[in-house]
């Protein structure tokens, strides 16, 4: 659901919001280049994402509420900055969340009201994650923050059907705490059996792509490029003059290389006609998150998936 919000559903509309695409394209070419339309005839993709975006608070949790026990169970499946308010019975639980994602990984959670109301929270840990880590948040007796500890021994770390369960007496103890889950730069394929041997570039739920406005020398839509997965992926924070706001953008250094094929014009070609050959001028690449594509100019040359390099 995350990687449809952050990816799918983002790129329908440009950063200004005044053009708009519906098709999700992997890959550019000559007939199709990555561009998005001022309107349509008829303009179903502008209010389906708004009345998306007036539902977000649906996608962000769920949960369970039992007035008669008091109690209450809330599940975290995203974690943009919001505030949820549950009313159970007389008495309301509120669950602020604050953070900077999809951009940094630590989230500030915040429980209130928790004192009449049994409540029990469990919190999505991405099967990409690497690793997490909860931490609790210590205040003075005028709401200064002075300092973040390693948090109580959690019941459990035990990780069920993705979600990781704080439960109600631990809760009681740490209403304020943190959950940190580390963004770092990987490359993803798709499943084997889709014959697809081409690797992508991710960063926490974002995928990226490449685009001929940082990457000018390209000619061909970068089907010829070729990637090794070995390579060393560098994060950088682009101005937020670019897109509205700042964003992570990714840099791969001298692990580019182009396969060069013979002009055959056959339904197949041998497996010698095709050779990889190592170019000038294509020493690095930028990539920008998916979602932000087609904001800045350019021809319209985007790449997602990049042909492996074995």
């Amino acid at each position: 659901m995350e990687l449809c919000f952050y990816n799918a559903v983002m790129t329908g509309m440009s950063a200004k919001g005044t053009q708009f695409t519906y098709v999700n394209q992997l890959a550019s070419s000559d007939k199709n280049l990555s561009q998005r339309a001022k309107w349509f005839t008829c303009a179903c993709c502008p209010p389906n994402v708004t009345r998306l975006l007036g539902y977000i608070g649906g996608y962000l949790w769920s949960f369970d509420s039992d007035e008669e026990k008091k109690s209450v169970h809330v599940n975290v499946h995203m974690y943009s900055s919001a505030q949820l308010s549950i009313l159970v019975g007389k008495e309301t639980v509120e669950l602020e969340q604050k953070s900077n994602w999809p951009w940094d990984g630590k989230i500030e959670f915040s429980l209130r009201g928790s004192s009449k109301v049994a409540t029990a929270i469990k919190l999505r840990i991405p099967a990409w994650a690497e690793g997490w880590e909860v931490r609790y948040v210590s205040f003075q007796w005028r709401s200064r923050l002075t300092e973040v500890q390693i948090s109580p021994e959690l019941p459990s770390k035990h990780i069920e059907k993705g979600y990781l369960s704080l439960s109600g007496e631990w809760l009681k103890q740490n209403p304020k705490f943190e959950l940190n889950i580390p963004l770092k730069p990987r490359f993803v394929s798709p499943h084997p059996y889709t014959n697809q041997d081409i690797i992508a570039l991710a960063r926490g739920p974002l995928i990226y792509c490449l685009e001929d406005f940082d990457n000018s020398w390209v000619d061909d839509h970068f089907k010829s490029l070729l990637l090794d997965p070995a390579a060393v992926v560098e994060e950088k924070e682009a101005a937020a003059d670019e897109v509205g706001e700042p964003y992570i953008g990714l840099t791969v250094r001298n692990a580019v290389s182009f396969i060069g094929v013979n002009n055959v014009h056959a339904p197949h070609v041998s497996l010698k006609s095709t050779t990889p050959e190592k170019p000038s001028g294509a020493d690095e690449l930028h990539f920008i998150p998916y979602a932000l594509r087609d904001n800045r100019g350019g021809k319209g040359h985007m790449r997602v998936g990049i042909r492996r390099k074995r």
